[in-house]
């Protein structure tokens, strides 16, 4: 969770962590993946904006009007007359500097520079301690949202043509076999609410 007014992102973190630790012993498929790979779970990466959207009785005043706190999606760093920047564009990669957004009145702006957020560098560090100082390797970083029917593939931006043909092929594979599964779990009652199909690519592409 690391938008803050997503409140199912934490939810859906720590639902799966739940699962992970149930599965652990009895389950074949979660069993070899614990015995191949380390799981690091972040449950709320944005913990002052997440706690702000729970004032009910406060607003906040946007460019164009003022609205609930329950809508804040930011995190809670004064900037001058404006408080908050969007982590998830404050990691120093292509978010930051192609899609980003320099105004700090809005809801998606990037920040003075890349890392200036408390809960963004802390997360920078920690996995550049972890690779570097004890050597272990990053294989994937999932990042949940609550917003859309979206499966974001990395290197979402131009400047960011870091994968070839065959890796695409291999994320794409990866997604669709995740969709699959979910829309099967979920059964009827995820159709039921929200008939709209999943879309799978980069942000540039959707």
């Amino acid at each position: 969770g690391i938008h803050a007014r997503e409140w199912l992102s934490p939810a859906s973190n720590a639902y799966l962590l739940n699962k992970v630790l149930q599965k652990s012993q009895n389950d074949t498929v979660v069993r070899a993946l614990l015995q191949h790979f380390t799981l690091y779970f972040l449950i709320n990466a944005n913990d002052d904006g997440y706690d702000f959207t729970f004032n009910r009785h406060q607003s906040f005043k946007s460019c164009i009007h003022r609205r609930s706190a329950r809508l804040w999606r930011k995190t809670r760093r004064p900037y001058g007359n404006h408080i908050g920047a969007d982590p998830n564009r404050n990691f120093d990669s292509g978010s930051y500097s192609v899609r980003g957004n320099r105004n700090p009145c809005s809801g998606s702006y990037t920040g003075p520079f890349p890392f200036s957020e408390n809960c963004v560098i802390n997360v920078a560090n920690f996995m550049s301690r972890l690779k570097h100082e004890k050597g272990i390797p990053w294989m994937l970083t999932w990042s949940i949202h609550s917003y859309g029917k979206l499966w974001l593939l990395p290197g979402s931006t131009e400047e960011m043509t870091v994968f070839n043909e065959k890796e695409r092929t291999e994320q794409m594979f990866v997604a669709q076999e995740a969709v699959k599964g979910m829309v099967r779990h979920g059964g009827n009652q995820v159709r039921y609410y929200d008939r709209s199909k999943w879309r799978i690519g980069t942000v540039q592409k959707l």
